[in-house]
């Protein structure tokens, strides 16, 4: 070739855009691999988040169920909660509301909290100095609450101690007095 023939133009331009313009394979690749490093941490802790998130809102609607339980058995007559026999059985949905007691909120497909308080006397208080006598005037009330996602039929088996055998139930205790 001539030392002296023109070169196209158009030759040069796109041999130098070529050069210039993009990114290698191996850049892309290095590239493709940093963001991978980042992000991998970033989702293996989703999991977790998942889970302490839904931790969470068990909490509060446990919560909130306990101060309905609780504010149901002080709304009820003293004399009606000493001769109770079993214990008290409510359901609630997945945002603490009540359902109701009976089997058709058993049955629905809206259950998934299950609580049931029962009632403990305790001992009597005397009535006074000069009387001698004594009432029976405070209840213990236990409130075990559990998540019951599968809607099983009864899930606060109790063992020798009379503790909760459901793991993922909580128990609270709260005491009710009777206002003469």
């Amino acid at each position: 070739m001539n030392q002296n023939t023109p070169v196209d133009s158009r030759f040069l331009h796109s041999r130098q855009a070529r050069k210039r313009g993009g990114f290698s394979l191996v850049e892309v690749t290095l590239a493709i691999g940093i963001m991978a490093c980042a992000i991998l941490p970033l989702v293996a802790m989703l999991p977790i988040g998942l889970r302490l998130h839904r931790q969470a809102i068990d909490s509060t609607v446990t919560s909130q169920i306990v101060s309905r339980v609780t504010h149901e058995v002080q709304q009820t007559d003293f004399s009606t909660l000493t001769a109770l026999s079993a214990p008290l059985t409510y359901y609630f949905d997945d945002q603490g509301n009540l359902l109701g007691t009976n089997a058709a909120a058993a049955n629905s497909s809206l259950r998934l909290y299950d609580a049931q308080a029962s009632m403990n006397k305790l001992p009597a208080i005397p009535a006074g100095t000069n009387q001698g006598t004594t009432t029976p005037s405070m209840l213990r009330v236990r409130i075990d609450i559990a998540a019951n996602p599968g809607r099983s039929p009864s899930i606060f088996g109790e063992n020798s101690t009379g503790a909760c055998t459901n793991m993922n139930a909580a128990t609270y205790f709260a005491f009710v007095a009777k206002n003469d």
